[in-house]
């Protein structure tokens, strides 16, 4: 037996509550700090849809990963970095292909070893490559949510702590001494 209220019906049952508020019974639940969610997930009319906007982002991740895997570094007898020619000091993106490539082996404290930053771009390029690829697998299109969304201040903090992050990568491979 049901002793649940039966749900509203009309403009009540879908005009959220107030922040701080609760929600009419039926209603949608409450978000007491009235951010929103972390993602929307919408289901579009067409699995094209999905495709087109998840297709690009996956394959390119994907990408990027399945590269990591397969090319090995260590034999490559080229030196790709000019900074490092010129100057004999690695410059911030030494050591990434390695770093990547001992990610995708799954040696992780060797790849934080290596590049402390790349390590940790590898993991936030498979979070693309899994958000994508399960968004595609189920037809559905994934947005970024307005708790997840920085705004201008919040982007402007991300990036000065990223390049902060960045360059406390590049000083820690040249105090240790690695080309």
């Amino acid at each position: 037996m049901d002793v649940r209220p039966p749900p509203l019906a009309g403009p009540a049952a879908r005009a959220p509550a107030a922040p701080g508020r609760a929600n009419p019974p039926g209603g949608p639940p409450a978000d007491p700090k009235g951010r929103g969610a972390w993602f929307v997930i919408e289901r579009p009319a067409s699995r094209w849809t999905s495709a087109a906007a998840h297709g690009p982002w996956a394959l390119l991740s994907g990408l990027a990963i399945l590269v990591a895997y397969v090319f090995n570094p260590y034999g490559f007898p080229l030196s790709l970095c000019s900074f490092l020619s010129l100057t004999g000091y690695p410059c911030p993106f030494c050591g990434s292909t390695r770093a990547f490539h001992r990610m995708a082996h799954a040696r992780w404290g060797d790849a934080l070893q290596e590049n402390p930053f790349a390590a940790v771009l590898f993991v936030a390029v498979a979070a693309v490559f899994a958000a994508n690829a399960g968004a595609l697998v189920a037809g559905v299109r994934l947005r970024i949510g307005p708790r997840l969304r920085p705004g201008r201040w919040g982007a402007l903090w991300i990036a000065a702590a990223g390049a902060a992050f960045l360059i406390a990568s590049w000083v820690y491979r040249i105090a240790a001494g690695l080309k």
